[in-house]
């Protein structure tokens, strides 16, 4: 099960809370650790995205948007919103299990594929995916192209039925 993590900050260094998640940190003192050369840890297996902004220019983006509105100016103030998901360890192992069952009933003699095997058909798919993107992307241009035409030559031929009655008309007159 996802395990759902809400941290409401009043700090107002937004990069703070960049580094926060994208670097390890001892849970207890949410103090970032270190190497042995002293460098922050990068997480491993993280996510980061955002709604409405980019992740990466967070910080600038919420300092220019305080200043725009003229929020965020007291010390009391929440200054952001973060959530962080993770799921459980034994959801992790659980999802492993379902895997290997499935891998295995897959193949005819019961045994797990190679990592060698699975690679090569991922690397297909991705192919695979790659030119059905390409194919459906020259499709959606071909059919804005066709709508295109389709409208100039409506336009074409309204202003010519416009047209026509109006000659017709003047030849009648005279």
């Amino acid at each position: 099960m996802a395990i759902l993590k809400h941290i409401a900050s009043k700090n107002a260094n937004y990069a703070e809370i960049q580094r926060y998640l994208m670097f390890e940190h001892d849970e207890d003192t949410n103090k970032p650790i270190l190497n042995e050369n002293g460098k922050l840890i990068p997480r491993k297996g993280y996510i980061m995205d955002g709604i409405n902004c980019d992740p990466f220019t967070f910080d600038m983006e919420c300092r220019e948007l305080n200043a725009l509105y003229r929020k965020n100016e007291s010390y009391d103030e929440i200054k952001s919103h973060h959530y962080i998901i993770s799921f459980d360890p034994k959801d992790t192992i659980a999802l492993y299990e379902s895997a290997r069952k499935f891998l295995q009933g897959q193949s005819a003699d019961g045994r797990l594929p190679s990592i060698k095997l699975l690679k090569a058909e991922k690397e297909q798919l991705l192919h695979k995916k790659k030119e059905a993107q390409k194919t459906y992307h020259y499709y959606r241009d071909y059919q804005k192209e066709l709508n295109t035409v389709c409208s100039n030559v409506d336009k074409i031929l309204g202003q010519a039925r416009t047209r026509q009655p109006e000659k017709q008309k003047g030849a009648d007159i005279s």
